[in-house]
């Protein structure tokens, strides 16, 4: 489901009928795939690789040779949580409500689900991905009523194309949290 081609922008009874459903279909779907790196619909999920945040390095010592795979201490900060996606309102919902998400970097595939975060450089999963909460890094969790803080301090620092999408953009989210079970 994309919201640039199932909402008509410019049919506002359209466009209010498709955005109140926008929590029901992430929250509902199987697997939401993502591509953080996009700055919009347009760009895709595909990117050329150019580079790499993994590299391997050989030490030697007394005559041992050592081979050692490096990678920055903050890789999904570096890769998902500072791309342009994740700086959209709208898409807020599309990164907390699905049990499972695809993420299409411009380095690498993240896959992150209620029981595991991996990506290519760590595919059975880290804690380097999988930091426990939603306050630092990143775990796909069930909807809790403990992360709303969270949801709002994001939330508060995301854009939105049209300021009076303010309270439609978190509404559905809210509607999410109000129906959990906590």
């Amino acid at each position: 489901w994309l919201d640039s081609l199932y909402i008509i922008p410019v049919d506002s009874n359209d466009w209010e009928k498709e955005s109140s459903l926008m929590s029901s279909v992430y929250g509902g779907s199987t697997v939401n795939i993502a591509a953080p790196g996009a700055e919009d619909g347009t760009i895709g999920c595909l990117f050329e690789r150019y580079f790499s945040s993994r590299c391997r390095i050989q030490i030697s010592r007394q005559g041992q040779h050592q081979l050692y795979e490096c990678f920055p201490r903050d890789i999904y900060g570096i890769e998902v949580t500072r791309m342009p996606l994740m700086n959209r309102g709208w898409a807020l919902q599309e990164r907390v409500l699905p049990p499972r998400t695809l993420q299409f970097t411009k380095t690498q595939v993240y896959w992150e689900c209620h029981q595991l975060s991996a990506n290519e450089t760590f595919p059975r999963g880290s804690s380097l991905l999988c930091r426990g909460t939603y306050y630092s890094g990143f775990t796909k969790i069930p909807i809790s009523l403990f992360m709303w803080p969270w949801i709002v301090q994001h939330y508060s620092g995301c854009k939105l194309a049209f300021g009076e999408d303010k309270l439609s953009a978190v509404s559905g989210l809210a509607r999410e949290f109000a129906s959990s079970d906590e």
